[in-house]
């Protein structure tokens, strides 16, 4: 065998195995995690952020990093094999730091529901689980396709809020703006141009949203008699006020149970206060 033939085949070697054998995976964000985990390559992850809470056992496992930078000194504590993490609300110099630490380190980006997909595909093919994640891909494919409701006519205007002091809504061209559209409603804040404005008392009132679905955090969950002082917005006039957990709504494999939930909140839900 001659050495340049040698040489290919350790390289073709390499390249194979640069695919499935991250022994040692950390986790930068929520919403991998849990695509790792749909993966089935839950075992291999050694490190996660402040806010990894599913599937249940990822809150046992080492806390490597908030929401948008890592620790240092445990990053190096896990000794990963790859750094998987995300391409928004990351911080550049960190990313340059753990590269810089030796580490590999892998972003994707998730800001649509297309670019979701895409990267789920890709984390699929970096930790050697291809079929798996064209599996997942398909399934939530699959509950878009069968979700929406209603003509033109009377899709409801839904506004979608994520913290209330101060007022942050779901503007357009974001991941939720899609969502919304997906299960056959109208974006209630979907003029402008940021993705998550921050709102007035002025700009729900004048929006006049048929549906709020309140995904506060913290202190402000199920706070919903703050509501009471938009007297004359059709969904507080007519009750449709409604709560959901905002991790179900994460860009990750729990997507079709998501597309369900706000169907249900839109279309499907009991006014609050009826029997």
């Amino acid at each position: 065998m001659t050495r340049i033939r040698v040489l290919a085949i350790i390289f073709l070697c390499c390249l194979s195995a640069s695919a499935h054998a991250f022994e040692r995976i950390v986790s930068l964000k929520p919403n991998i995690t849990e695509i790792l985990f749909a993966l089935d390559v839950g075992d291999n992850v050694v490190g996660v952020t402040t806010y990894c809470d599913y599937p249940s056992v990822a809150k046992d496992l080492p806390r490597v990093a908030d929401y948008i930078k890592p620790f240092a000194e445990k990053l190096i504590t896990a000794a990963p094999d790859v750094v998987i993490g995300s391409k928004e609300n990351t911080s550049k110099k960190a990313i340059w730091q753990i590269q810089r630490m030796g580490y590999r380190v892998e972003l994707f980006p998730f800001t649509t529901l297309e670019e979701t997909l895409s990267s789920i595909e890709s984390i699929s093919e970096l930790v050697g689980k291809k079929q798996k994640g064209r599996k997942l891909v398909n399934a939530i494919k699959a509950a878009l396709d069968e979700t929406g409701t209603g003509d033109v006519v009377s899709k409801p205007k839904v506004l979608v809020v994520w913290g209330q002091r101060p007022m942050i809504v779901t503007g357009p061209g974001s991941f939720m703006d899609e969502l919304i559209e997906a299960v056959g409603a109208v974006n209630a804040a979907g003029k402008g141009t940021m993705k998550y404005p921050h709102w007035s008392m002025e700009n729900v009132i004048a929006a006049n949203p048929d549906v709020i679905v309140d995904m506060s955090m913290g202190s402000e969950i199920n706070d919903l008699g703050a509501w009471s002082k938009f007297k004359t917005v059709s969904a507080v006039k007519n009750k449709k006020i409604v709560t959901l957990d905002d991790s179900l709504f994460r860009a990750g494999p729990r997507l079709p149970e998501a597309v369900q939930a706000l169907t249900a909140a839109v279309f499907s839900s009991p006014l609050r206060g009826e029997d």
